[in-house]
């Protein structure tokens, strides 16, 4: 794991192009920048998924060599876990869909970065923002991503994001997030008072 300080990403160039093969998209706008990266999941989120379709299976042949009562019995039970099993296909397929079409845009200004996930229909899932002069160093791991650390070291203040990205967009995002820093912050102007 790879820690860098904020200051020393606000320091450094950020390279005139993308990292090669890249799977970030990146704009720049008058505030800060736009990123869209791919949506990950963990292998903790599939292997829980794939584990609840394989107990639906090995519980269907069980059922169907247990001595019950009745063969009428029998095949109803075997009839609804086989349901079951196909239920919960059809539900591991469509997820797999939905995180394979899905993305996570950022908006990163100079007061905050804002995550949200958006799906092929439309945005959807939790939108996440992080107050950008909180963080204070920033974490690299090929495995996790890059982890935002906030002023304070509680769990509430680290944002893991960029699951499954190479090393050179890990970085390269790191740079934008150290770059978005030297924008200057704007002024927010009260309406005059009616006096």
């Amino acid at each position: 794991m790879q820690q860098l300080k904020i200051e020393d990403l606000q320091n450094t160039v950020l390279p005139p192009h993308l990292p090669a093969a890249t799977e970030l998209g990146v704009w720049k706008r008058s505030t800060g920048y736009e990123v869209v990266m791919p949506y990950r999941r963990g292998w903790v989120y599939w292997s829980s998924l794939s584990a609840g379709l394989l107990l639906l299976v090995a519980a269907t042949v069980v059922a169907s060599w247990l001595p019950i009562a009745g063969p009428a019995a029998r095949v109803l039970l075997v009839v609804g876990l086989a349901t079951l099993v196909a239920v919960h296909t059809v539900y591991l397929l469509v997820k797999i869909f939905q995180v394979r079409g899905a993305k996570i845009k950022i908006d990163m200004t100079p007061v905050t970065l804002t995550m949200t996930p958006v799906r092929p229909h439309g945005v959807q899932g939790k939108v996440r923002k992080v107050p950008l002069r909180e963080i204070v160093d920033v974490s690299i791991d090929e495995r996790q991503g890059i982890c935002l650390n906030g002023v304070n070291s509680e769990v509430a203040n680290r944002v893991w994001v960029g699951r499954g990205l190479k090393a050179d967009d890990l970085y390269y995002l790191a740079l934008l997030v150290g770059q978005v820093r030297t924008f200057p912050i704007p002024k927010i102007y009260a309406a005059p008072s009616r006096n």
